[in-house]
Parts: C-alpha cells; structure tokens; sequence
C-alpha cells in the first residue's frame, strides 16, 4: 500500500546501534490529531515495518526532554513484560533446554510436594492455561505472609501460595509466569534476571532493567507520572505486582526504541525470516492457539490476523500488536487520564495500520 503521508524516516536495523534517534514529522501530526481529538495527555509510537521504524512524539515538551531522552526514556512494560519471558523460553526451548511439555514439578524439586505441579506444564503457564490464580490485583496479596530471602525463596514460596491456592479455572495469571521463569532458571542453573540480561544486553545489545523507575530516575518513565513538566515515575498503587519475586509476570522496563527492536525480530520472525530464532518458533510464538498463545494474544482486527499485548494501569496505557500480513507492527505508550483514552489509542492504531500497510 502506498504511503498517505511524506515522512521523514528513520532506518533502524536491528543488531547494529542507532546513529541518530528522532521522531518522523508525518507520524508526530498524525498522533497530535488523535490525541488532541481525545484529550490524551501524551503519545509516544512507533510503527515497525521488516527493515526501518518510524518514532512519533506528542504532548511531550521539548523544553524538558529532546527526542533522543523521550524515545530512550525507559517505561515500565508491565503485563507485556510476558512477552519477553516467553521470548526467553522460546529461545531455550530451540537451543534443547527445555521442552514445553516440562512438568513444573519434576524441574523445580522445591515445588515437587506439591501435587498438581507434576499436571501443570511449561506451556501451560506460558499460555495462561494451567488453572493457577491470577494475582493481578493488591486484593490477591493481602492475605500472603510476607516473603523474605534469596530471591529464588522468595519466587519459590509464592508459587507454593499460588499452588495452594490453585482456583480450577483458566484464567490469565501473573503467579503462571513466576512458574515459568522457575523453570527457565533450574534449567539454565542461572536466575532469571541473569537469563533476561543475556538475551536481551549480551545477544541482542539491548538495554532493560527490573522493576519500576522510581521517583529520582528522571531521565526515565516518561509517561506514568507527572509532576509539573517533569514526566517522572508514579509510585505503584500495588506494591506486591512490582516486587523482585514479579519481574517475568510484571517487573521489566525498556525504552520504545528497544522494545521495538524485539517486535521487529518477531514481525520478520512471521514473514519467514530466520533470525534470533527460526520463523517457525516465531510462528509458535504468536499463533499456536485462539486468543492466547505463549505471552501473546492474537485475533482478527477488521479482516487482519493480529497478535498483540497491552498494558494498563491508572496512568498509562501500552498497546503493541503486529500485523503480519500487512508487513507492520505498531507500539503506543500513552499517558491516560481515563479509559476514554483508550478509544484514541485504538483509533490511532487503526490509522497508523491503514497509512502504513504495505
């Protein structure tokens, strides 16, 4: 499809670093129309295609940050940290480490007492299909002990909570991806911090760190959290979700310019590209059941198959989703002021699919 707009682009290949990092004039108007149109407070996107990716900037003052500090400005991925994880899991799962088919209980031995952790699979943990309870809300805690030690204890005595705990019904779950990232880490004998810094700094030359920005970080978190024209981090409403113990489920931050680099691996990923992983890993990935697969949903927006993942909390909103048969994927961090903001980042993607379709 032939590009609506004249822009001023961008190319970015994916394992070699940035000489210069601005946003594309076309896309900034674009987004400046919706967000002025829906009263969004801030907008930072990008829209990916096989081999460049186009950065757009609005309601973020110049006077505080330059392009450069707001497209390397790190935010908290919160829920689509599973996306990562998963991307991790697939990796050693390619490289013979591990097998989705792995029983929770038979790799982690401290889980082992636990009766249905030999029925729960890695796979099912990855595909929120293991029965075990959500934890996504300050409620889900409350009645927990306090968790104390290493961090390995720390993640091993919540997945006993949560194996005890265990509802019956499928549902999507944080405590699933604190399973999983056990599993990665008694495979690889290496924590999973140490699991997600490899793959992402050592192998990709990527840039992350865990848990959320706090409130003196101000080169980072641009859109959480404001505090006159400082766009700063917000001070989580629930503690528990941004423990150390929630990195795989919860606790990873990056900036809009990395995070697409990984998006960008699986959209080439989907169209047959052998890269950090064989297309066919890809493939499993994003498409290897309805509605949830490993840490992606996936479905059909208008008549496109789409797989896609967001974040959401009381003051912003992160949106990725990949279109592969119109060869895009498209990232929206938003600060919100309500869900009505929303309707305007979901318009926008529909605009930003249509304009950039190939």
């Amino acid at each position: 499809m032939k590009k609506k707009l004249f822009l001023l682009f961008l190319s970015l290949y994916v394992f070699f670093p940035l000489k210069a990092q601005t946003s594309s004039e076309g896309l900034n108007r674009i987004i400046d129309k919706v967000r002025e149109e829906h009263d969004i407070p801030e907008i930072t996107a990008a829209v990916i295609e096989t081999d460049k990716i186009f950065y757009g900037i609005s309601g973020i003052p110049r006077t505080v940050k330059s392009d450069i500090d707001i497209l390397k400005s790190k935010i908290h991925l919160g829920t689509n940290s599973k996306t990562i994880t998963s991307f991790i899991a697939m990796k050693m799962i390619e490289d013979g480490k591990i097998s989705l088919d792995a029983k929770l209980g038979e790799t982690v031995a401290e889980l082992s007492s636990m009766n249905n952790s030999h029925m729960i699979s890695l796979g099912d943990l990855l595909t929120n299909t293991s029965s075990v309870d959500a934890y996504d809300k300050e409620k889900d805690f409350k009645k927990m002990p306090s968790l104390s030690g290493s961090l390995f204890h720390k993640m091993t005595e919540f997945s006993r909570i949560a194996l005890e705990k265990r509802s019956g019904d499928k549902t999507f779950s944080n405590a699933g991806y604190v399973m999983a990232a056990l599993m990665l880490e008694k495979v690889a004998n290496t924590p999973f911090n140490e699991l997600l810094r490899k793959v992402l700094e050592e192998d990709l030359k990527l840039s992350c760190f865990t848990s959320v920005p706090d409130k003196t970080q101000l080169q980072n978190f641009w859109g959480s959290w404001g505090d006159s024209n400082l766009q700063i981090a917000h001070f989580a409403s629930n503690p528990h979700l941004n423990s150390d113990y929630m990195v795989a489920a919860e606790g990873i931050s990056m900036d809009i310019v990395d995070y697409s680099k990984i998006i960008q691996l699986s959209l080439n990923g989907l169209l047959g590209d052998n890269n950090y992983l064989n297309n066919d890993k890809y493939t499993l990935l994003h498409f290897n059941s309805d509605e949830y697969s490993y840490g992606w949903k996936n479905g059909i927006l208008n008549t496109y198959k789409i797989s896609f993942h967001e974040n959401e909390s009381t003051t912003y909103f992160l949106h990725a989703v990949i279109v592969p048969s119109n060869k895009i994927a498209i990232i929206i961090m938003s600060r919100k002021r309500d869900d009505s903001s929303k309707e305007g980042i979901y318009a926008l993607r529909d605009i930003l699919i249509e304009n950039y379709s190939k």
